[in-house]
């Protein structure tokens, strides 16, 4: 179910097809009024998260930012760095980022079409490993910042599940 905020939205051609996509996952979400982005929660099997997927029609890029709940206290910044770079190694489509200024950590996921066409199952196989892998390294970043886990510690706990 689409949920618009004014009557006109600025989806692109790519947004389109994310867009059909959703409607076809039955997921609800909402678009932005003149601005080129879909946004929408989701609960994963550790936490909620909320998504924003963007487009660069001139790049011919979409992205998909899972933003994940709780901002890094931070005096603990230095140590959630770690543990998402930690993270970050060997991950094959995707990234962890965090703002440094205030805390805030998202997994990024990005697809290039530059002379191709993107098709709804290129769309479901990029959101799909953006919200599996931000829900996946949660717990741990979680251990690192309120439970003291080295990260180190909580990398090894995550990835051996």
């Amino acid at each position: 179910m689409s949920i618009n905020l004014g009557e006109e939205s600025a989806l692109g051609r790519f947004l389109n097809v994310v867009e059909r996509f959703f409607k076809s996952a039955d997921l609800k979400y909402r678009c932005v009024p003149d601005k080129p982005m879909i946004f929408l929660g989701m609960n994963g099997k550790n936490t909620s998260l909320e998504c924003i997927v963007t487009e660069n029609e001139k790049m011919e890029q979409v992205t998909i930012y899972a933003s994940l709940p709780n901002r890094v206290p931070e005096e603990l910044r230095g140590k959630a760095a770690e543990y998402l770079t930690r993270a970050n190694w060997g991950l094959r489509n995707g990234n962890f980022e965090m703002d440094y200024s205030d805390g805030e950590v998202r997994y990024k996921t990005f697809v290039d079409i530059e002379g191709s066409q993107l098709v709804p199952k290129m769309v479901q196989n990029l959101f799909t490993a953006n919200i599996m892998t931000a829900d996946r390294y949660f717990p741990g970043l979680q251990k690192v910042i309120y439970g003291g886990m080295a990260p180190e510690a909580a990398i090894t706990e995550i990835e051996k599940q």
